[in-house]
């Protein structure tokens, strides 16, 4: 019998996928079942209890369903989390220890995503980039910013990667550098009262309306000959935290207020040039 392996994310638009002989044979996100948009499953609790984090479980029928099969079929089974992985715990929780000798751990976050990029792609040889608010963070609370993999023959080699302390990540990523500002403009996606998700395509939206402010500092330094980036969060929020006492009176929408138009053409314009 050909080995099935189920993967789950967890967190922000929970889902399931099922590969088999290295192909995925089915996958689905959890909001398409449950009817909630992003399906975020830590409502009710911290990330650091993980007993409490709910597995998309109706994506993971779904899954087994559409191949004819049961837990018990299945090769391996890992959860995907960024942050402080406890991937496993919530796997126990969720699944039971019948099935424990199959859970599997993603030594990185970014790593679980370079290789859903490439090996997909059809590509031979690759470079992948991996950018988003944060991946894992290690036992030094290091978490990953953005990495850059070089993939060959089905193998990714780490190419180059940068980290932040996990306490500053909320301002110290890229990702979350946008996010931020996707935020400051108002907008986000409500969840249940107590959890938002940033609707960061909008922003790119809004900032072709926005312009240059020459006496506003860089916020993203780039190194010539160099992969390695410098963001200082303390100066971000300094900044941002002048421009609202300046000029933010709260009246009418957040983003047209004009300085907010032109924060999202700074970070988004800044953003592609660190990309480059």
């Amino acid at each position: 019998m050909s080995d099935y392996h189920l993967g789950i994310n967890l967190g922000h638009d929970r889902s399931a996928a099922i590969v088999k002989d290295g192909r995925i044979v089915v996958a689905i996100q959890q909001e398409r079942l449950d009817r909630r948009k992003h399906s975020i499953g830590i409502l009710h609790q911290s990330t650091g209890d993980p007993s409490q984090i709910q597995l998309p479980m109706e994506a993971i029928h779904y899954c087994l369903e559409a191949c004819g099969i049961s837990l018990n079929d299945v090769a391996t089974i890992s959860a995907n989390m960024p942050g402080s992985d406890h991937s496993i715990d919530v796997l126990k929780h969720g699944l039971g220890s019948t099935v424990e000798s199959k859970f599997r751990p993603i030594p990185s976050h970014h790593l679980a995503h370079a290789y859903t990029a490439y090996w997909p792609s059809g590509f031979n040889d690759a470079l992948i980039m991996v950018v988003d608010a944060s991946g894992s963070t290690d036992s030094n609370h290091q978490a990953e910013s953005y990495s850059l993999y070089q993939g060959q023959n089905n193998i990714l080699t780490p190419y180059h990667g940068e980290s932040v302390a996990s306490h500053l990540a909320s301002l110290a990523t890229l990702g979350f550098v946008y996010e931020y500002i996707s935020r400051k403009a108002g907008f986000v996606t409500e969840i249940g009262g107590t959890v938002s998700v940033a609707e960061s395509g909008k922003l790119m939206g809004l900032a072709p309306y926005g312009s240059l402010q020459e006496n506003w500092h860089p916020w993203i330094k780039t190194k010539p000959g160099s992969c390695s980036l410098e963001l200082s969060a303390y100066d971000i929020f300094l900044e941002i935290a002048a421009l609202e006492k300046r000029y933010d009176d709260g009246n009418g929408k957040a983003y047209l207020r004009p300085y907010l138009v032109d924060l999202a053409y700074k970070v988004q314009h800044e953003l592609e040039q660190a990309l480059i």
